[in-house]
């Protein structure tokens, strides 16, 4: 759920969320989490968010990058990998 507040949207944090899978969820790119810990100084930088913590996610005007190094690694498909056979 988000609300959006001043060039920000507001997230409230479910179990399981991580800063890389809040950026892949709102920007495409799991790489870009460095600006959503910025923007919440407030919160501490832990591997898991706590459910119910209020993040604020920056509105940016960035296209969604889909090039294979912004996909998080669960959701590449490796299939098209070359093997050495």
């Amino acid at each position: 759920m988000s609300r959006v507040a001043k060039g920000y949207l507001q997230h409230i944090a479910s179990d399981g969320d991580r800063w890389d899978s809040l950026s892949y969820q709102y920007y495409g790119d799991a790489t870009a989490y460095e600006q959503i810990i910025t923007a919440n100084r407030h919160l501490p930088i832990t591997a898991m968010l706590t459910a119910g913590q209020i993040v604020f996610i920056p509105i940016i005007n960035k296209p969604k990058a889909k090039g294979a190094d912004t996909i998080p690694p669960w959701l590449r498909d490796d299939s098209s990998e070359v093997s050495d056979d």
